[in-house]
């Protein structure tokens, strides 16, 4: 029995072909992603707060750029909460990440992201974007009673609702990590990617 043949485009291609021609066009798509050197890009969990304070935040969160078929762009997640205590409700703040920059062992990121207050008789849900900066102070080669990793962020709300919080923390149990790009690699911008996408 001979070859199937499909007519497209008044073009007769053997259906035999039309797979090998695929297949060939697939393993060159994923050679070029495999030599395409990683994008900066950061992560760490753990708990972090201010210097002399009982009282702080457990954080956990990963961000980084990757190549695309439509270029780098930026993809992670950003979590923290603070434990309710006394008459302070527990409070938790969520992004998505759609901009990245890293510079040496610092990076900052930010997205469009939320604040939950968690009280008795229900969540208020507040809308808006946050900004965050980490600094990985403890590297492999640095001594153990070096300076402590830092985490900060600033939460801006839509609108007029709510209202814009800072804070910033020291890494006291867990670790966060930045990792530049390699030498002749992609650079840290600020965009989320090639057009400043992220999502």
């Amino acid at each position: 029995m001979g070859p199937t043949w499909n007519i497209g485009s008044g073009v007769l291609i053997p259906t035999m072909l039309k797979r090998v021609l695929l297949l060939a066009t697939v393993i060159a798509a994923i050679a070029v992603t495999a030599q395409a050197p990683p994008g900066p890009r950061s992560f760490g969990q753990g708990f972090a707060k201010p210097e002399g304070a009982n009282f702080g935040g457990n954080f956990n969160y990963e961000v980084a750029k990757v190549q695309t078929p439509e270029g780098l762009r930026v993809r992670g997640r950003f979590r923290i909460a603070f434990p309710a205590g006394g008459d302070r409700p527990e409070n938790v703040w969520e992004m998505v990440p759609d901009e990245l920059g890293v510079t040496g062992f610092n990076a900052n990121f930010a997205g469009n992201g939320k604040r939950i207050i968690k009280r008795a008789n229900g969540n208020e849900v507040i809308n808006g974007r946050i900004a965050v900066h980490v600094e990985d102070r403890k590297r492999p080669n640095t001594p153990p009673n070096g300076p402590r990793d830092l985490i900060r962020f600033r939460f801006t709300p839509a609108g007029t609702t709510g209202q814009v919080f800072e804070w910033q923390g020291l890494v006291m149990e867990g670790n966060l990590v930045v990792v530049p790009p390699p030498a002749g690699g992609t650079t840290g911008g600020t965009t989320g990617g090639t057009t400043g996408g992220g999502n």
